[in-house]
């Protein structure tokens, strides 16, 4: 079994995973101006503005230690394919699954519309259309479509 959701967004849970606002999608702008005072402003972590500890996040997985960010408050990154735990029983009853499947990492909503589609196959598109819309192929790697 595999999750897709939305590529970027963050919904805030509770310790027992239920919602404790409403989800804030990547197309949310009230706090654009607030972003943009944190990324290049005055907030520094080790005298680097914050967008550094994204570079950081993103080259080593890890934020520097420096940040004062408690990680036990932070959520192990994982790949697509990790396995993070079998279906619940009552929750495979439920969907008609075989007890124990495996839930996986699972993918963003942009693969997952192309495989969705059915176009898998190199140079075989798609077009999307929802919050935003796109048209997209899979080419192999290094390729570009003229």
């Amino acid at each position: 079994m595999s999750v897709t959701t939305p590529w970027f967004g963050t919904v805030a849970v509770d310790e027992s995973g239920d919602h404790l606002i409403n989800g804030v999608i990547w197309m949310d702008s009230r706090g654009v101006d607030d972003v943009r005072e944190i990324l290049i402003g005055p907030f520094k972590i080790g005298g680097y503005p914050l967008f550094k500890a994204f570079i950081w996040q993103k080259l080593t997985g890890g934020l520097p230690t420096l940040t004062g960010i408690d990680r036990s408050k932070l959520p192990d990154l994982i790949s697509a394919m990790d396995i993070v735990g079998p279906v619940k029983k009552e929750i495979a009853a439920e969907l008609g699954l075989k007890e124990g499947t495996p839930v996986i990492g699972g993918t963003p909503d942009v693969p997952s519309a192309g495989v969705g589609s059915g176009a898998v196959r190199d140079y075989e598109g798609h077009l999307y259309v929802g919050t935003s819309s796109w048209i997209a192929a899979h080419v192999r790697s290094g390729e570009t479509m003229h």
